[in-house]
This record gives structure tokens, C-alpha cells and sequence, in this order.
């Protein structure tokens, strides 16, 4: 049997090469560290073990086992053999407690975009069924394993499957599906919970639901999710949108409340990132730009009138694969780091699988490359807007003698004010004018919500300090 698949992959391999000759790995960029690698079990599917094995997916409901660097995967583990209806792996975990667990997902029909997307209602088909959710568990390395069980609604079809499952400090599970939801159709994301080591799943009630989204790709897309060893603990979600930037989520609380969705300084075309935490403690982010670095004017979808892609005109920009680290988790980037770029045409560099292995950044699923961790760009620079974010918050410091706790919340809204104005700098679907009255209404929220931080009396303080600057200015007119 081992025999008979090992022939098939080889078959497939070969079948995938003779009808597509580009590779992605010949379009490394020189110098920058990576070297290709050979091509394993294409798929967004890998899981690093600690001692050295690796898991990948297979085509199917099997997982593959690799004990010599993804040279080799000689080990099949049928995870859900003779289930109905057929399962097709789509993220692998490993829980602090050793279990393994497989996320499966169910068959939809109809199977076509072109079927189930229906251009007159720019909705979902009516008759779309299936796409579910799937969990199984194994508790001795994949010998035995539970019974799949469906996780996700039943009403809704799973689109793009789920990129990682994450386990926080309090040993609590999270798994986002994102579901085609009608009227109008878009994509919304919920976040399934377990706090048994992954025996049961709940749904919470709430799903994030960008507003304005109406598309076949529109709405929020492919999330990925990445505990943050912040002092809140906090688990981060960073989501593909249409909207030239990743957005986010956040929660303190094992993921039962979400911070409210909002754009980040990640300038991303509609293309889903990576986000992986290396030994070293670092985060490293893997991503497709809205520009590629040569200045190309990316290719464009979508937009009200001219696609059903999403109501907004996206970047479809996929040729420029890019790389950044954080150490302060998140709050800032290093300079990207062009991974690959492939020549001007049709050829794509996206859906990106991360491991680290042997003190290397793996890059797999639509790339084969590694570098070593030391290769990597080392630190996270400040961005654009933190040198102007501090001599802000020091002329309010100077104006309104600032506690500790007021800084805190004022450096928190001068970030989000920057955020929010990048985003809107950056929205390929708003006219100049639109960009200005948008910007305009973040400047004002955001004194609103700046002025309710001053207590009375450092505001009587400031008016009192303005009174005397004017009467200082007059009297020196007057006396010239």
C-alpha cells in the first residue's frame, strides 16, 4: 500500500510538472538568503513535531510522515478512512498535552464557482449544501482516532478553509471557520472554541462581519490567528480584505469577547498572509504587498460595476511574495524582505505554509524555500508615524501634565488615528475627495474621544495657559 501511494504522489508530482513548468523557487531573489528546496506535498498542511518528524496532508483524509526533512513521507495514517462523506484534511495540530488533531472538510455542491456564484443576485445559490467543518482527535500519534464530528453551522458552507488552530496559556482551543454567507453574499468568520484538548467545539455566537462587502471573494477572507506573549495575553487575528490592508481582531479573554475590526499599517493585496513565531521568540509575518517592489501597477478585481469579486477594486498583486519580523509582537515590522518574484505575467507566488525546522524558516504549500533564522532581517524599526506619535504625546504631556494611565490611552488612540488614516490613504475604492472626507471624520472622532481623557481641571489648566498666550502675543503687537 505504502508502495502503491508513493508511486501515485511520484505520479501526481510529475503530472503537476508537465502541465505547469513554472516554479515558484526559480525566482528566488539572489542574495536574500533563501534557497530553493525540494518540492514536498503541495497544500497549506504542515505541522513540525519537536522531535523532527513532519505531518503534511494528503490529497485525501491521510496524513503523511516525514522523519528525514520532507525528502520522504514513507508513513500513511488514514485519519478518516471509509467516512461519509469523504473528508479532505485541511490543518494539523498538536495540543501541550500531545494530542493530534485534524480538521477535515466536507464536499460542497454545487462544486463550481460558476455554479454556486450567481452573477444576476451577485449571491450564493440556494442550492449550495455541504463544505462543513470536520474534527477528529488522536491521543497515540495517529494509531486510533475519534470519530470525525461536524464543528462548524450545518446551514453554511466552510469557503477557504482554516490556516492554524491556536491553544492559549489557559489551554483553550481556537479554530476560525469562514463561511459563505448570503444576503448579500460575502464571507463572515466565526471563531470555534474548545476547552477539553479539542474533544467538543462550540461556535460563539457572534461572527466578524465586514460591513459594505458584497462578492464571491469579498467580506473577511482566510484569517490567521497567532498567540501574543503580550503582558494582556492576548490572541491576534489578522485578516485578508479588498480593502489594501490586513485587518485585525483581538481578544484577552481565550476568545470569548473580540476587539472591534480595523485596519493595520500592512499594506496586503487580497491574498491571505502567514504568521508564525520562530524559537527565538520572534514573529514572522510572510505576505503578498499591494505593490509589488518594482513599482508594477498591480492587477486589479472587482470594484461595483466591474466584477464580482467584491464591491471594492482590489489588488490581486501575487507575483511579489514578501517577509517581515517583529520583536515587540506586532507593534511594529522590520523593512520587508522580497522572498520571490515572478516575471510580469500570470505566474503566482502565494498561500504560503510556515514551519521552522532545524533552525530554518521553511516557506511551503506555493513556494519551496528555506533560510536559516539568522538570515532573517533581525529587529523591528519603528514605523513611519511612531517619531511623530511620540512628539505628540509629548506636547500633550507638556500642555496637560499627562498621568501614566493617560499616556497609555493617548499613545493608543494616536496609533489607531495613524492606522485608520493609512488604511484610508491606501483605499483604491475611494475618489480623493472620499479619501479627505473619510480622513476628516477620523481626525474628529478621534479629538472627541481625546478630549474625554483630560480631567476639568487640566482642561481649566490649558484654557488658562491659551488666555495668557494670547494676551502675551497682543501685548508684543502692541508694543511694536
Amino acid at each position: 500500500m505504502k508502495q502503491i501511494y508513493a508511486l501515485l504522489l511520484l505520479f501526481l508530482a510529475l503530472a503537476a510538472g508537465a502541465a505547469e513548468s513554472f516554479n515558484s523557487a526559480d525566482h528566488l531573489i539572489p542574495g536574500n538568503g533563501f534557497v530553493p528546496l525540494r518540492p514536498s506535498p503541495r497544500g497549506l498542511c504542515h505541522y513540525a513535531l519537536p522531535d523532527g518528524r513532519i505531518l503534511a496532508a494528503s490529497a485525501g483524509s491521510d496524513l503523511l510522515v516525514s522523519t528525514d526533512g520532507m525528502k520522504t513521507f514513507p508513513t500513511v495514517i488514514p485519519v478518516a478512512p471509509g467516512f461519509r462523506p469523504a473528508l479532505r484534511i485541511v490543518r494539523i495540530g498538536v495540543t501541550s498535552a500531545g494530542a493530534w488533531i485534524v480538521i477535515l472538510r466536507a464536499p460542497h455542491t454545487p462544486e463550481k464557482l460558476g455554479e454556486f456564484w450567481d452573477k444576476t443576485t451577485r449571491d450564493y445559490n440556494p442550492r449550495l449544501t455541504g463544505g462543513q467543518l470536520f474534527a477528529t482527535r488522536s491521543t497515540d500519534e495517529g494509531k486510533t482516532w475519534s470519530s470525525p464530528a461536524m464543528i462548524s453551522d450545518p446551514a453554511l458552507t466552510i469557503g477557504f478553509p482554516p490556516r492554524n488552530i491556536v491553544e492559549t496559556p489557559r489551554k483553550t482551543l481556537l479554530l476560525l471557520a469562514q463561511y459563505r454567507t448570503p444576503k448579500p453574499g460575502r464571507h463572515t468568520v466565526a471563531v470555534l472554541r474548545s476547552t477539553d484538548d479539542g474533544r467538543t467545539w462550540r461556535e460563539l455566537p457572534a461572527r466578524f462581519d465586514l460591513p459594505n462587502s458584497n462578492g464571491n471573494h469579498d467580506g473577511l477572507v482566510e484569517p490567521v490567528m497567532i498567540q501574543l506573549r503580550d503582558p494582556a495575553g492576548a490572541v491576534w487575528i489578522l485578516f485578508r480584505t479588498n480593502l489594501g490592508t490586513l485587518w485585525e481582531s483581538r481578544s484577552t479573554d481565550d476568545g470569548l469577547t473580540w476587539t472591534p475590526l480595523r485596519p493595520t499599517p500592512v499594506r496586503a493585496s487580497s491574498s491571505p498572509a502567514a504568521i508564525l513565531r520562530l524559537s527565538d521568540g520572534r514573529l514572522v509575518l510572510v505576505w503578498n504587498p499591494w505593490q509589488d517592489s518594482e513599482g508594477w501597477v498591480p492587477p486589479m478585481q472587482g470594484g461595483a460595476d466591474s466584477g464580482q469579486r467584491s464591491l471594492a477594486l482590489a489588488s490581486w498583486q501575487r507575483r511579489e511574495l514578501v517577509l517581515a519580523t517583529s520583536r515587540d509582537e506586532g507593534a511594529t515590522w522590520s523593512k520587508p524582505l522580497v522572498v520571490a518574484r515572478a516575471p510580469k505575467n500570470n505566474h503566482r507566488i502565494d498561500y504560503i505554509s510556515l514551519i521552522e525546522y532545524k533552525k530554518q524558516l521553511h516557506l511551503l504549500g506555493g513556494l519551496n524555500a528555506a533560510i536559516p533564522l539568522d538570515r532573517l532581517p533581525s529587529g523591528s524599526p519603528e514605523p513611519p508615524f511612531a517619531e511623530k506619535i511620540r512628539a505628540r504625546l509629548e506636547e500633550l504631556d507638556r500642555d496637560y501634565s499627562l498621568s501614566a494611565g493617560q499616556k497609555k490611552q493617548i499613545q493608543a488612540l494616536l496609533e489607531k488615528q495613524s492606522a485608520d488614516i493609512a488604511a484610508a490613504q491606501s483605499d483604491t475604492s475611494l475618489h480623493q475627495a472620499a479619501k479627505n472626507e473619510k480622513i476628516n471624520r477620523i481626525n474628529k472622532g478621534f479629538n472627541q474621544e481625546l478630549s474625554g481623557l483630560f480631567t476639568p481641571e487640566q482642561k481649566k489648566i490649558q484654557r488658562e495657559k491659551i488666555r495668557a498666550k494670547s494676551k502675551a502675543a497682543a501685548a508684543g503687537k502692541q508694543t511694536k
